[in-house]
């Protein structure tokens, strides 16, 4: 989500991140740090805001942003949720997105695409992800000794909505 972000040319990507002991939520995170570096986007960790996946958090951490004067011109959250809880601060304060600031999240929920704007978010196979890991806990189950752990990565995509400047063409009746 970084680099579509930066492609697009923003180079003060502000991220809102998730909980502090999450997997998921650091490795987002780490994401986030690695994509601005690498691509001369200015890494400053005044940019980054603590958050717990909720949008409550969400919606402190675009309050302290718009306070704090940042220069952002992109906010990622590290979920959905929060994602939605910033974009409900910014209109409240009338902050157009994505005029005035892109947004994005992670995890595709269903209300994304129906926000106004429409969220910009990386879509997850979590059905896929759910379904490996009940077959492996039945394999563990069903026959503890041959169990061996294994990692595995799931290809994410990219939903681009209108969140992140993107305008859907709609047809004429």
């Amino acid at each position: 989500m970084t680099c579509h972000l930066l492609e697009r040319g923003h180079k003060r990507i502000a991220f809102i991140k998730g909980p502090a002991l999450a997997y998921d939520a650091q490795e987002r995170l780490r994401a986030y740090q690695d994509a601005m570096r690498h691509f001369d986007g200015e890494h400053v960790e005044a940019l980054e805001f603590d958050g717990d996946f909720s949008a409550e958090c969400g919606y402190r951490a675009a309050q302290l942003l718009m306070q704090a004067d940042t220069q952002a011109t992109a906010l990622i959250g590290a979920n959905d949720l929060c994602a939605q809880g910033a974009l409900r601060y910014l209109l409240q304060a009338g902050v157009r997105v994505p005029e005035d600031i892109a947004l994005a999240g992670f995890d595709d929920i269903p209300s994304a695409r129906f926000s106004t704007p429409s969220l910009t978010t990386v879509r997850v196979p979590i059905r896929k992800i759910a379904m490996q890991a009940v077959q492996h806990l039945i394999a563990r189950i069903t026959d503890p000794g041959a169990f061996t752990r294994r990692r595995h990565c799931h290809p994410l995509e990219l939903a681009i909505r209108e969140s992140s400047g993107f305008r859907t063409l709609r047809a004429s009746a």
